[in-house]
């Protein structure tokens, strides 16, 4: 079988456009890694040997890629013919009715007098954003929809605006992450009808917790803290030769990834430990913040989880925070700047960094030093966008953007239907266009 690259399912326009932007920014001193973990996060997955060859393409001033095949065989279905069967699609969604390979082939047959394989109707419909997908019957029940969610956080960011004019560098975002190896999912082949791969790699044992603390001024005062069970990061551990090697060797790591010792807080038994998942906490707060000095009336939020708010109350203002707020619950992924975006930036190149999973150690002190790194090139832009200088235009952006993108093109593909259909001159009005336009909006939001 053909080989399908990730970067190769990407138009050409936005491939030659994404490299030129990368160049500017160079230019400006923006760090490579920066921008390729941003193309990455945007759906442009391109390799270091993929972008150095369009660069020296664009310098010399030629074609980042040829627009056109010079060869293979004719489509079955050309570009229009195949908007319209994916409208055929959508129209049937809208209606809530099943849609089936057999229907597509069907339909194709019946319109266009084109007979398909169902190798090939499989990849019509992939190629127009179409995949196979469980039917579910719709059930009573609360759903926040898309627009529900930009009233809320725009209603939050006015409620809070006398907070969130803060100086910057006394305001913070405070949330928990995990380095979670234990849950990584391997996968490898294997005969059918025969028992499950086995694998000689042992998987490691432990999910150590993670405080992390961004600023609005994006200075990583206090860099995050890692809590572990794993009793390779301790230090007090009686010498024995292997202890030894192991704490020469963790003292390495430290210095490669420029992580302070106090950094790594082992949380366990002097001895006997034998749990190796560190679930989050209001003791593990107390202790991140004996690290460092808390300023003098700083705001701080956070979500509503129990860690920060034990007995219902808050042990941020216990610490010495003139005001602790938390955010919505709905939202509080879409307003916090570390869990967006944040952990998800750090861990996305953690997981393609090539690191050995198995060795706790490494892994996750390379995970601090990306989080580090992230802190540092982004932190004030994520307090911006997501608090800071939220607006009506913004949140729809950072909420339902890909989505709303999406619903226009779609809403294109179902005129472009019910126009090949004639369904338009058979008497359709305005009014009911307009109907299927929300029926269809509902139906993306949901």
């Amino acid at each position: 079988m053909r080989r399908k690259y990730q970067a190769s399912q990407t138009p050409v326009e936005v491939r030659a456009f994404a490299v030129r932007v990368l160049l500017e920014l160079e230019k400006v001193g923006v760090h490579r890694d920066l921008v390729l973990n941003a193309m990455r996060v945007a759906g442009y997955a391109p390799s270091e040997r993929t972008v150095r060859r369009h660069k020296e393409r664009i310098r010399s001033g030629e074609e980042v890629l040829a627009s056109n095949k010079a060869s293979g065989r004719p489509p079955s279905l050309d570009e229009a013919e195949r908007e319209v069967c994916a409208g055929f699609v959508l129209a049937q969604n809208v209606a809530r009715r099943e849609v089936h390979l057999a229907d597509y082939v069907r339909f194709v047959s019946e319109h266009f007098g084109v007979e398909l394989s169902s190798s090939t109707a499989t990849r019509y419909l992939e190629q127009t954003g179409f995949r196979s997908r469980i039917v579910k019957s719709k059930a009573s029940g609360f759903m926040l929809d898309a627009a529900a969610e930009c009233k809320l956080m725009l209603h939050w960011v006015i409620m809070h605006r006398e907070l969130l004019t803060t100086p910057r560098a006394k305001l913070a975002s405070l949330d928990f992450t995990y380095t979670g190896h234990r849950t990584e999912h391997r996968v490898s082949f294997g005969a059918l009808g025969t028992a499950q791969p086995k694998s000689k790699s042992s998987v490691c044992r432990f999910t150590n917790c993670i405080i992390t603390v961004v600023w609005a001024d994006g200075k990583n005062r206090t860099p995050p803290v890692l809590f572990t069970l794993n009793q390779l990061f301790r230090f007090d551990r009686p010498s024995t030769r292997k202890r030894e090697q192991d704490v020469e060797r963790l003292e390495n790591l430290l210095a490669k990834y420029r992580i302070e010792r106090s950094r790594v807080i082992y949380v366990g038994k002097p001895k006997g430990e034998k749990a190796v998942y560190v679930p989050e906490s209001a003791d593990l707060i107390r202790r991140f913040w004996r690290l460092y000095k808390i300023p003098k009336d700083a705001v701080i939020f956070s979500d509503e989880g129990i860690s920060c708010f034990p007995a219902g109350e808050s042990v941020l203002e216990e610490l010495g925070f003139s005001t602790h707020e938390s955010y919505p619950p709905a939202v509080h992924q879409y307003l916090s700047p570390n869990d967006n975006c944040l952990h998800g930036t750090a861990k996305q190149r953690w997981r393609h960094s090539g690191v050995d999973f198995h060795d706790d150690v490494e892994a996750s002190l390379q995970l601090l030093n990306y989080l580090d790194c992230d802190i540092d090139a982004l932190g004030k832009h994520w307090w911006n966008r997501n608090l800071l200088k939220l607006t009506t235009t913004s949140v729809e952006q950072l909420i339902a953007g890909t989505a709303r993108r999406r619903a226009e093109l779609n809403k294109k593909r179902l005129h472009n239907y019910h126009a090949f259909m004639k369904e338009e001159s058979a008497g359709r009005s305005a009014d009911e266009s307009s109907g299927l336009d929300d029926a269809f909006d509902q139906m993306v939001w949901e």
